[in-house]
């Protein structure tokens, strides 16, 4: 009987202890998620741009504008908040971009593996300037059975602005 009381001594509170972590990391998941949709909203409404269509990517969220061919990008990633509004008629390119690494496999075999790091789309700037690279798979974030399912994100959000930008509207599911 006393071998009972020690095991549920030991028990409950390691239970109850991680109940409580548990539960405080759901509310900081929660404060996190306000904390980014707060400020989402509050850009939209600073620049002035119809949300027409919207996508939550990796540690992006982006705006589509068709009226005025304008497309807001929101980087949150952890406490760092930017974003950056670009206008669709000054892109020259639109480019599906996939970054592989290939390393050697440790087996005997000593075959060449590849594996696809980053899955996302370019916009390419009419005037020399940066790309803008909108991320929807990232090798450390997702799992890797994934790939093919952001690889078809992808290529419908290019779609969606390449419609955009030659004023053919379009509904992506």
């Amino acid at each position: 009987m006393s071998q009972i009381v020690i095991v549920l001594l030991l028990i409950v509170p390691m239970v109850a202890i991680i109940v409580m972590l548990s539960n405080a990391n759901r509310k900081r998941r929660n404060r996190e998620r306000t904390k980014i949709h707060e400020y989402i909203t509050g850009v939209i409404r600073q620049t002035g741009i119809e949300n027409n269509y919207q996508q939550h990517l990796i540690h992006q969220t982006i705006v589509i504008d068709e009226q005025d061919k304008k497309l807001l990008v929101i980087d949150h990633k952890e406490a760092d908040f930017s974003y950056e509004v670009i206008s669709l008629e000054n892109m020259r390119d639109t480019r599906i971009i996939s970054d592989k690494y290939s390393f050697k496999s440790d087996d005997k075999s000593n075959r060449q593996e590849t594996i696809t790091t980053r899955i996302g789309v370019s916009l390419l700037p009419e005037k020399a300037g940066t790309e803008c690279i909108l991320t929807f798979y990232d090798h450390i974030a997702h799992n890797v059975h994934q790939v093919n399912d952001f690889e078809k994100e992808a290529q419908q959000l290019k779609s969606k602005i390449d419609d955009v930008r030659s004023n053919q509207f379009s509904v992506v599911q």
